[in-house]
């Protein structure tokens, strides 16, 4: 009852000094999340990997750790340069010409008379 008790308290506390931060902006917090995932992600894929190959070996536990940890780190790695901004969407969209632009660029524009060739 105790451990249960003090569970709810940590889950209230954790969530509370959550939402007590400032706020990230959009386009960062989702790279953010997606390298927790990846990190969790491969350092399941390490213990299950880890538990397949090193089972029954000496030392097994180091084994099974170190190759969690790497998982783990991997997995992180590729999730954060999969979730980065692209540089073509990094970029602004070019600025479209508007009237008065086109009307300079035509009044700018000298056109040569061509005589029709006989």
């Amino acid at each position: 009852m105790r451990t249960g008790l003090t569970v709810l308290f940590l889950l209230v506390l954790g969530v509370t000094a959550a939402h007590a931060q400032p706020a990230s902006p959009a386009h960062k917090s989702h790279v953010v999340v997606w390298t927790a995932v990846g990190a969790g992600a491969g350092f399941g894929l390490g213990m299950f990997v880890g538990l397949n190959a090193f089972d029954d070996a000496v030392n097994s536990d180091r084994k099974l750790w170190t190759t969690a940890a790497l998982t783990a780190a991997a997995g992180g790695t590729i999730a954060w340069l999969l979730s980065r901004p692209h540089k073509a969407a990094r970029h602004a969209a070019p600025a479209r010409l508007t009237d008065l632009d086109v009307r300079a660029l035509a009044a700018s524009a000298r056109f040569r008379k061509t005589t029709p060739s006989p």
